[in-house]
């Protein structure tokens, strides 16, 4: 298995976890504070990701013409 394919897993399986503990917790009656921020990670880390991945292709090594 190679490095992307692992990561892309264990992010996966992060999102997961993470979205199935914001369902509990908000059955269980957590204080909003606590979901809040859940919640602002389920979104900022992919964004996240996202922007690191975009700005490694852009400012990456370029290939000569």
């Amino acid at each position: 298995m190679n490095f992307k394919r692992a990561a892309a897993l264990i992010a996966a399986v992060l999102l997961i976890f993470m979205a199935l503990l914001a369902l509990i917790l908000a059955i269980l009656g957590a204080p909003f504070e606590v979901l809040a921020a859940l919640l602002f990670c389920l979104v900022l880390i992919p964004v996240i990701a996202y922007a690191m991945i975009l700005a490694a292709r852009v400012f990456g090594k370029k290939k000569q013409e």
